[in-house]
């Protein structure tokens, strides 16, 4: 009789009915209660736990629009709570939400959400598998890049800028064959640039400035046959412009200051009087580059009118 005295009420009740009563907790207040016990904390983590919360405190969203056609596909413009508390949710409560409330989004517009301070991006995000923008700027967001943004193979839009984010760019990213905009821009990144986003065919702007790249620029972005704007200024990349930036034919901005690049420029560059254009335009404005330039344009006058004409537009 002692020891059933002492006992926890709660161990006395039937899991089923612990269940039900916890459900009626609303989802922000439940990490309070892992606190209680080992029991209380591994039911709270349960799939079973989690399904049936979060079936009562999701309200259904609607099957058909005002005009009567069907919403198979939604935009989220703003973080709900229950969104917000998504980023720091265990594993079980991120899935579970993931099915029933965000698989069915084609773009995710969170830029600049309120409190979302020093909270990480979730592996889970990589389940959305019909997503094709997630704008997650100006969110405070500190921790690595996972790599599991990779398997988001609808993904057109990326764009994490003005965060604290650490770490590589995932090598995995060369999997978003679809992307067309990649802003990783004014973060905390590191470490040399993956080869692998020379996959990236459809990419048409690249931002990764304001970070701490090194190395040497990857060759490999002379694949990237579709590329408009390149921003690398303000990292640590040393070495050459590689040539193989003569096939970027669509190329309209090139920043490249706050390097330790060569001021030298390939062969294969001269040669294409596009991407030279291009880039002594955004050169680094150096003692040497204006001698640079001035003795390039009185080889190709062609080229310095282009010059002119690119910095009045």
């Amino acid at each position: 009789m002692l020891a059933n005295q002492n006992a926890p009420p709660t161990s006395m009740l039937p899991t089923e009915l612990l269940i039900e009563i916890l459900t009626w907790v609303h989802p922000r207040d439940l990490v309070h209660l892992g606190q209680l016990s080992r029991g209380f904390n591994a039911l709270l983590l349960s799939k079973v736990f989690a399904e049936r919360s979060l079936e009562r405190h999701l309200a259904p969203l609607p099957a058909f629009a005002e005009n009567g056609t069907p919403l198979l596909v939604r935009n989220s413009y703003a973080p709900s709570e229950l969104d917000r508390l998504f980023f720091g949710w265990n594993p079980s409560f991120q899935k579970v939400y993931i099915l029933r409330r965000l698989a069915l989004l084609r773009a995710i517009h969170w830029s600049h959400a309120q409190r979302l301070h020093r909270a990480h991006i979730p592996q889970m995000f990589g389940k959305l598998r019909n997503l094709q923008c997630l704008d997650l700027s100006f969110c405070r967001l500190g921790g690595l890049i996972p790599p599991a943004l990779s398997t988001m193979a609808q993904l057109r839009i990326l764009n994490l800028h003005k965060n604290r984010l650490v770490g590589p760019l995932p090598s995995s990213f060369g999997m978003l064959t679809m992307l067309e905009s990649l802003d990783v821009s004014c973060n905390l990144l590191g470490g040399e640039l993956p080869a692998s986003l020379g996959n990236l065919h459809t990419l048409r702007h690249l931002l990764l400035n304001g970070n701490a790249f090194h190395g040497r620029i990857p060759h490999e972005l002379g694949n990237l046959l579709l590329l408009e704007t390149l921003r690398l200024q303000d990292n640590s990349f040393h070495g050459t412009v590689p040539g193989a930036f003569e096939a970027l034919a669509h190329l309209e901005e090139v920043q490249l200051i706050g390097n330790d690049l060569n001021l030298h420029l390939p062969s294969q560059i001269l040669r294409g009087t596009h991407v030279w254009r291009v880039l002594m335009a955004n050169r680094l404005p150096s003692f040497m580059s204006l001698l640079f330039f001035c003795f390039m344009a009185a080889i190709y006058w062609d080229c310095l009118i282009e010059i002119v004409v690119f910095k009045l537009r």
